[in-house]
């Protein structure tokens, strides 16, 4: 009787629904805080949005940008006090921890393409690049990572800030621009901190 009844169907519908909803809920609070935050920065033209993170629904990433400038901040939506590790924890606790309650929240700035006339101006031109329309297409909060300035290459990579998890050494889904002297760009793949791969 039970293999034929819809009942488990319907209520796992159900559940799934109203976690749905719970999210948008806590979602929407998320975006009000990062509102908050940029009505006192005197930002009037910033688009806020707010990003799940691991480990609990209440871990939220919000992001508040500003043309080619993001602020961003690590939140719980939940705690009252900041999470306090012990040096046993375990690993789902070491991924919530970061997440600090509001009201000790910090907001982090970055720049789109670094932040000195120098860099800006190498990402400008190889983000500016044609073969790099895929990365231009794929990533939501494309930031300047590094600069590799060589004799006479140059190699100039990119990070995309939703996929920054505090903890996790490794950042996933790196990608840039290489060119060796006058030759043209290329675009690579950063593999690990120094290896790259060709993406055409």
């Amino acid at each position: 009787m039970w293999r034929t009844s819809r009942t488990p169907a319907l209520g796992g519908l159900g559940a799934l629904a109203a976690y749905v909803a719970f999210q948008v809920v806590l979602q929407q609070q998320a975006v009000r805080f990062g509102e908050t935050f940029a009505r006192a920065a005197g930002l009037t033209a910033a688009e806020v949005s707010a990003n799940p993170r691991p480990a609990s629904p209440f871990n939220w990433m919000v992001v508040v940008r500003d043309g080619d400038r993001y602020d961003y901040s690590l939140v719980n939506l939940a705690r009252r006090n900041p999470e306090r590790l012990a040096p046993d924890a375990g690993f789902i606790a070491q991924l919530s921890a970061p997440y600090p309650p509001l009201d000790h929240a910090t907001w982090t700035r970055l720049g789109r393409f670094g932040d000195t006339p120098a860099h800006m101006a190498a990402a400008k031109e190889a983000w500016r690049q044609p073969q790099f329309r895929f990365f231009r297409w794929f990533a939501q909060y494309p930031v300047l990572y590094r600069i590799d300035a060589g004799n006479p290459s140059v190699c100039v990579w990119f990070q995309d800030l939703r996929f920054f998890t505090p903890g996790h050494l490794s950042w996933p889904f790196r990608f840039g621009m290489c060119r060796e002297g006058a030759a043209g760009w290329q675009a690579y793949q950063l593999v690990g901190e120094r290896g790259r791969l060709r993406v055409y």
